[in-house]
């Protein structure tokens, strides 16, 4: 495909790139008692994470945003995601096992 990556692992909640200057992201924020350890919880960790991936993100772009779909109980965060100022493009379920279903959101940064 002719693309150029680098993987990294750093706070999502403070990213260290200036504004609108990554191509685009793909992430898979911690969630349960991992997340709970780096935010007052798993809400709080997911808005400031996604209002940073917004902010860094050049216009046109997309992130795939990983997250523990029913084991989470804050505000939607599709819903966050638009807060923030991402389209939804789609949604997919994936189930792991029967406590655990892992929601992809493509989101869009007009």
């Amino acid at each position: 495909l002719g693309l150029c990556s680098e993987l990294v692992r750093m706070d999502a909640t403070f990213l260290p790139f200036s504004d609108e200057s990554v191509d685009g992201a793909a992430c898979d924020p911690p969630y349960g008692r991992s997340a709970r350890r780096m935010a007052r919880s798993d809400e709080v960790l997911y808005t400031r994470a996604l209002f940073e991936l917004e902010r860094v993100l050049k216009r046109d772009t997309k992130a795939v945003v990983m997250y523990a779909h029913n084991l989470y109980k804050g505000e939607p965060v599709p819903d966050i995601a638009q807060r923030a100022g991402f389209d939804v493009e789609a949604w997919f379920d994936i189930r792991v096992h029967k406590s655990l279903t892992r929601r992809i959101l493509v989101l869009h940064k007009g």
